[in-house]
């Protein structure tokens, strides 16, 4: 366990402790009760997290996406919501984060992407596949022809 604490200095082992153990560690303390650790730990894990998920923001940073904005809040959310709940109680949803933290943050941000793509379309009366996407139709041409946007 020693070798996945952060901070460590060896020439054989890397310093930064995989966010696996993070989450194992989080989950230890609850058990010792060490408030100190755990907002250590918490910080630590949080910005990991939000490191990892895109930003709203443009790389020039002039415009924001509302969708990439959501998706972030959504998962960031979530993801506190199950430490915290498991800082009261086990929660067995944290434990495909103790092993396979990437895939399991990568399965928060599928639902939280469908999510939003099923808020996007409540109320459309036609196929899912359409409505994400913008219809020109060319009225120069006597058949009525579509082009998708972007395509």
């Amino acid at each position: 366990m020693t070798r996945c604490w952060p901070g460590r200095k060896s020439s054989s082992v890397p310093t930064r402790a995989t966010s696996e153990c993070l989450v194992y560690f989080i989950r230890a303390s609850r058990r010792d009760n060490n408030e100190v650790w755990f907002e250590r730990l918490y910080r630590i894990l949080t910005e990991r997290v939000l490191r990892s998920l895109r930003k709203a923001e443009s790389s020039d940073g002039k415009k924001e996406s509302l969708t990439r904005g959501t998706i972030r809040d959504k998962v960031f959310g979530r993801f506190v919501e199950l430490l915290s709940a498991d800082r009261a109680d086990y929660v067995d949803k944290l434990d495909y984060f103790k092993v396979r933290f990437d895939g399991a943050l990568a399965s928060l941000r599928r639902d939280a992407q469908e999510n939003r793509r099923m808020s996007q379309n409540r109320g459309f009366a036609g196929p899912s596949w359409l409505s994400s996407r913008t219809l020109w139709i060319d009225r120069s041409t006597s058949d009525s022809v579509s082009s998708w946007n972007g395509l």
